[in-house]
């Protein structure tokens, strides 16, 4: 039997009672032989780095044939028809969760929202899975994409010590979910530079600006919204930047179309200078050609202000702009600043 997502992915079981499990990472492929050592007692008779990829190797006669025996994998390609063993999935809940450990463990995928997503080719292992989540009380939902795969997903609103269940200790998917939901936690496996590149490249950008919008990072990095903004969230939860509505200031990266509201001291000292030297708001609103309706709603604190007629408002009443940057109070956008 041989089940197999990718090159250097795979588990294969050969009719010279061989057994083999390839892996990108080391601590999956260690989990793996520790799990064997403990159930049986015995230890690879191969484990080496190969391709970027660890492979383990296991020549075992009695081994070979608990899996054919017990759980009828046989020997040969099963990618679209492999399905969870009848007798797990006649077993308790607390069985069939390992078995979708193991399964999650190397054919898994935990995202940068804190999801776990699986695929296959076969739709009754998909199906498996899917149903071992449900019975779990994990919210979960599924689709098929143009390759024909099978694909599962947990939802962002999981609790994480829930979906770490699904994953050994001290591996690299078990400590990325630690990582992303724990501030504190340290890992040994997870770097910026080689598994968060894009969260590193923000990173980096925020480092130089220091404050800025998403609308300034989706330009210079050319990504979505949504990247940007899952990428920011990780850098929020890691305690490296503040992301609010209220910064504690702006500048020339936050753009112009943002609409503020001022500090209440300095908004009306701002409206004083209005009268002071328009005499009246109605006169003002002339001046900039704006509806004096626009002006009213601004002045009650009905409206926030946008930072370009604001920026025209200070260069008309002679007041320096960097007042206005010390003097936010709210902005209709969350802005990132380096803490």
């Amino acid at each position: 039997m041989r089940y197999q997502k990718c090159p250097n992915k795979k588990f294969q079981i050969q009719t010279h009672y061989n057994l083999e499990l390839t892996d990108e990472h080391k601590s999956s492929v260690e989990a793996f032989n520790k799990w064997l050592n403990e159930e049986f007692k015995i230890k690879p008779t191969a484990f080496y780095n190969k391709e970027n990829a660890w492979r383990t190797i296991f020549s075992n006669k009695i081994l070979a044939r608990y899996l054919i025996n017990f759980f009828d994998i046989l020997p040969g390609y099963k990618t679209d028809i492999i399905d969870e063993p009848k007798i797990i999935k006649n077993s308790t809940l607390k069985i069939r969760k390992e078995f979708a450990k193991g399964v999650l463990m190397f054919d898994g995928c935990v995202t940068k929202n804190k999801k776990i997503i699986f695929s296959s080719l076969s739709p009754y292992l998909a199906n498996s899975i899917k149903d071992i989540l449900i019975k779990d009380n994990l919210r979960v939902g599924s689709s098929t994409n143009n390759r024909g795969e099978h694909i599962v997903y947990t939802f962002a609103d999981n609790k994480s010590n829930k979906l770490l269940e699904y994953f050994e200790k001290r591996t690299k998917k078990w400590e990325l979910l630690m990582w992303l939901n724990n501030q504190n936690f340290k890992s040994g496996q997870i770097t910026y530079e080689k598994d968060l590149h894009e969260t590193n490249n923000i990173l980096e950008l925020l480092k130089r600006v220091r404050v800025c919008d998403a609308n300034f990072l989706m330009r210079e990095l050319n990504c979505s919204h949504t990247t940007i903004r899952q990428h920011l969230l990780i850098l929020k939860n890691k305690k490296i930047i503040r992301l609010s509505n209220n910064p504690k200031k702006i500048n020339e990266y936050v753009s112009d179309k943002t609409t503020a509201f001022l500090k209440k001291q300095f908004h009306n000292y701002l409206f004083n200078k209005i009268l002071q030297q328009f005499h009246s708001y109605e006169k003002f609103a002339i001046f900039l050609e704006m509806n004096k309706g626009t002006i009213s709603a601004w002045k009650v604190r009905k409206n926030r202000i946008p930072l370009c007629i604001i920026k025209n408002m200070c260069k008309s009443l002679n007041i320096p702009f960097k007042k206005v940057i010390e003097n936010i109070d709210e902005t209709d956008r969350e802005i990132a600043e380096i803490i």
